[in-house]
């Protein structure tokens, strides 16, 4: 705000005045010879790129702070966080002794799927998803939830 207010003093003040050796005079007191405003606008200049690169250096510290590059430690901890409110539904294990039948848990599983879906609060992972981890392999749930990012798990 002191900047925005400023400025109109600023340029007013630079347009009515030089600085000279002897000190701020009025533009028009000031001889064309003995002007310096060429060798202060240097200086000037100089000082200003200085403040603008400190201010960039500053700024990108803070960037830097702010984004964790991917694959970083801190990224690594943000994408660790996992949803209370998370579920992953393991394919159903077929345990009728018709082996002919596998449809019907893959159904059942499709209707939970389905209906926890349709709950506006609760992350639920694809059955595209979930569907490697398939009855007869070895099933590790700590493991599998953590690949999953999910809090909780059906089988």
């Amino acid at each position: 705000m002191l900047l925005v207010l400023g400025t109109p003093f600023v340029v007013f003040f630079a347009w009515a005045f030089e600085i000279t050796p002897e000190g701020i005079k009025r533009t028009e007191e000031v001889p064309p010879g003995e002007s310096i405003t060429h060798r202060t606008g240097r200086k000037l200049m100089v000082a200003i790129a200085m403040i603008v690169a400190i201010a960039l250096a500053i700024e990108a510290f803070h960037l830097a702070r702010r984004t964790p590059l991917p694959g970083s430690a801190k990224s690594a901890q943000t994408e660790s966080v996992v949803p209370e409110k998370s579920i992953a539904v393991l394919p159903f294990e077929n345990l009728s002794d018709e082996k002919g039948s596998n449809y019907l848990a893959d159904g059942v599983q499709d209707e939970v799927l389905t209906n926890l879906a349709h709950i506006a609060d609760l992350k639920v992972i694809s059955r595209t998803s979930v569907m490697q981890y398939k009855v007869g392999t070895p099933r590790n749930l700590r493991e599998i939830g953590r690949q999953l990012g999910v809090a909780h798990i059906l089988e």
